[in-house]
């Protein structure tokens, strides 16, 4: 509802003022009292009911209305009171009808015989709503009556402009805790979609090894070009979906890194080992240039695949018969490890793209297909870490990848642990049926004496009757939590000091595990396991039995 005269439908003459003064200007405390509302509401109709309150104030009205023009319905709409109400002239009003609609038409002040007084509230010009007053003592200039309605005008802006705020910043707060929901759900997805892949994969590749140990049975020469086929696909497989989790972590800024400092040659001769049994897809050779050792500071395990990634594409794209060369070296305090391939090149245009995911370049057909996010990785990983990678090539002469760190300020004296070879069984925790049995029969045809379980509680009861020689865990067990296990351990005065190795196939289950203290573990095996370098590992603390 709005004010409006149904008696009168023109103007009429002014009549002279009732006693009162007549403002010329707009008092300070007026203006003070209209300003302090826009920091005391909140609302835009209490900031009109407070500009109307300090209106009604000044010029002594026995009624003061706003009305505000709602184009939907057509109507002038009363949007605010101050005053004694005259029920006569609260109803919605067209424009052009009476006093406010002609006063919000014609967008100038009108005033009829009644002393009714109506102001436009003008917006850039254009009539939003009228200012209403009636028998007001004291009277006002057009200027003091106009920046009055400005100021109402400017109030209910700020307070519309602060509502429509708060409403975007309720929304974007629950937009923000859905996406958090989202990510811890796409998080535990990733984990376990991690596991569930891999642990099949394990057993998988663990059979097949057996049968290239010969612990199957004699192969002939075809079988075991089969088996070394699979073996390689086994590998494949697994780093396709560890650079599928990797990357949605990376991107995902939730990559939990490592602050330790390590040897860089050494890890490049690591990685160099790790691809390997990809060199005879080119009849490729690496070679890791002789130099002094080089350190930097990180996460040794997330640069060790980047630079993994690094040497699997220098061999995809190498030349038949010619070397990856790998060399580390250090430069105006800059850590610097290079990877040189002999093949045809990178095409200069393709040169900017060469790091985004998924990118391939035309006519480069790699011999083993990949996710197409190795050297995103890369790139992702180096950037964790505060360094930089480059790449230079001529078309036809091949390419050279430069991987720049911070170089840590000197060389780090490990204190290695004097490990003497225990008697006594190995217990293997795992939950995995297929994975379990076959781990079980690799040591055990190593001449390793093996106890297993599926769950928690059988390996608590298996700690008490073995006081086994090392522990091999799952983290994810069916029933129970492979870290309670280790916190059994850890706890136990008896078996405090039992090595421990985490297997698993979880992305980034290792992180937060310490190599120290007093939940420490003593290394840690992805799924699907190296069974050479488990096997290396495990006779560092068990006595193989005669």
């Amino acid at each position: 509802m709005n004010l409006q005269d149904d008696k009168l439908t023109k103007p009429r003459q002014r009549r002279r003022s009732q006693s009162g003064e007549t403002l010329t200007a707009l008092p300070p405390v007026t203006l003070e009292r209209m300003a302090r509302s826009l920091v005391r509401t909140s609302s835009p109709s209490d900031v009109i009911k407070e500009h109307l309150a300090a209106i009604h104030e000044l010029v002594r009205a026995k009624s003061t209305f706003a009305s505000l023009f709602e184009p939907e319905k057509g109507l002038l709409v009363l949007a605010g009171s101050r005053g004694r109400a005259d029920e006569a002239k609260l109803v919605a009003s067209e424009p052009g009808e009476g006093t406010v609609g002609q006063a919000f038409s014609s967008a100038t002040i009108v005033e009829d015989e009644d002393g009714h007084l109506a102001v436009p509230l003008l917006d850039a010009g254009r009539a939003v709503g009228v200012l209403s007053l009636l028998g007001a003592r004291n009277k006002a200039s057009k200027e003091v009556w106009s920046a009055l309605a400005g100021h109402l005008v400017a109030g209910l802006h700020v307070a519309q402009l602060r509502d429509a705020s708060l409403r975007r910043t309720r929304d974007l707060e629950t937009a923000l805790a859905g996406l958090k929901s989202l990510d811890e759900t796409r998080d535990k997805l990733i984990g376990n979609v991690s596991h569930t892949l891999r642990s099949p994969l394990a057993t998988i590749k663990a059979n097949v090894e057996l049968g290239l140990m010969n612990r199957l049975g004699e192969l002939t020469k075809k079988q075991r070009t089969a088996f070394e086929v699979c073996h390689r696909n086994c590998d494949r497989l697994a780093r396709l979906i560890n650079d599928m989790l990797l990357m949605s972590k990376l991107q995902g800024e939730r990559m939990k890194l490592s602050d330790k400092p390590f040897g860089l040659r050494a890890l490049a001769q690591e990685a160099a080992g790790s691809r390997a049994g990809l060199t005879s897809l080119t009849n490729t050779t690496i070679d890791v240039q002789r130099a002094s050792e080089v350190y930097v500071k990180g996460d040794r395990e997330r640069l060790l695949e980047a630079v993994a990634h690094l040497i699997e594409n220098a061999i995809l794209y190498n030349r038949r018969g010619e070397r990856v060369e790998i060399c580390v070296g250090a430069e105006d305090g800059i850590a610097l490890l290079q990877v040189k391939d002999h093949g045809a090149g990178i095409h200069p245009d393709d040169l900017p793209k060469i790091f985004d995911r998924f990118f391939r370049g035309p006519g480069t057909t790699p011999l083993s297909g990949g996710s197409g996010l190795g050297l995103a990785i890369v790139r992702q990983i180096v950037h964790a870490h505060g360094g930089a990678i480059t790449v230079e090539s001529t078309p036809g002469e091949g390419a050279t990848f430069t991987v720049k760190m911070p170089l840590f300020a000197g060389a780090v004296s490990a204190a290695s642990r004097v490990v003497e070879p225990r008697d006594g069984v190995i217990l293997l925790v795992e939950d995995d049926t297929d994975c379990r049995e076959v781990v079980t029969q690799v040591l055990e045809s190593e001449g390793l004496s093996v106890v297993a379980t599926a769950d928690s509680a059988g390996a608590r009861a298996l700690l008490t009757a073995s006081k086994p020689a090392l522990v091999l865990l799952d983290l994810r067990l069916g029933e129970g939590d492979g870290r309670r296990v280790l916190e059994h351990i850890r706890g136990d005065a008896g078996l405090a000091n039992t090595p421990v190795f985490v297997i698993s196939g979880a992305a980034d289950s290792a992180a937060g595990f310490l190599y120290d203290g007093p939940e420490r573990i003593d290394g840690f095996f992805e799924k699907p396991l190296n069974l050479p370098r488990l096997l290396d590992r495990i006779r560092e603390y068990v006595r193989v039995v005669a």
